[in-house]
């Protein structure tokens, strides 16, 4: 089990089963997109285990960002946050303090050589990529974790 999360334009789609329209955030593929090696490569959709983007957020000093009760991104309503600049200026910081404090972090290349921190980085890489991207692109940037 783990989450579904998608950064991007949020879509009104009609869900069938509850019958009733929810929000949804259109997946993207980008080419110059961050890439891991995982079925979600270049898209806007990361797939963790709740365990791991846990352990993640604890690592790059982004836990309260994600699972704060009242304000964190894992805990919108319907799973469904607006993304701001706010949200942006705390990413940045988390990356900025992460890279200083991990030096030799590096895009992942060789898989088999990869620290712990390395992987960090890149779920970190991807949330501040796509959350640039988001709030320079899309009309109504959203953070979404399916459910």
């Amino acid at each position: 089990m783990g989450y579904t999360l998608k950064i991007g334009q949020a879509v009104r789609r009609y869900d069938n089963e509850r019958r009733m329209d929810q929000i949804d955030c259109e997946k993207v593929f980008l080419k110059e997109a961050p890439a891991f090696g995982e079925l979600t490569d270049h898209t806007n959709v990361r797939m963790p285990s709740y365990s791991i983007w846990e352990i993640f957020a604890e690592e790059v000093g982004l836990y309260n960002f994600f699972f704060d009760k009242e304000m964190g991104l894992l805990n919108g309503a319907d799973g469904v946050f607006p993304l701001t600049q706010a949200h942006k200026e705390v990413i940045d910081a988390a990356c900025a303090a992460y890279v200083e404090r991990y030096p030799f972090v590096f895009s992942v290349k060789a898989i088999d050589s990869l620290s712990e921190e390395n992987f960090h980085f890149e779920r970190l890489r991807w949330l501040k990529f796509w959350t640039d991207w988001a709030l320079t692109n899309c009309d109504t940037p959203i953070f979404l974790n399916e459910q």
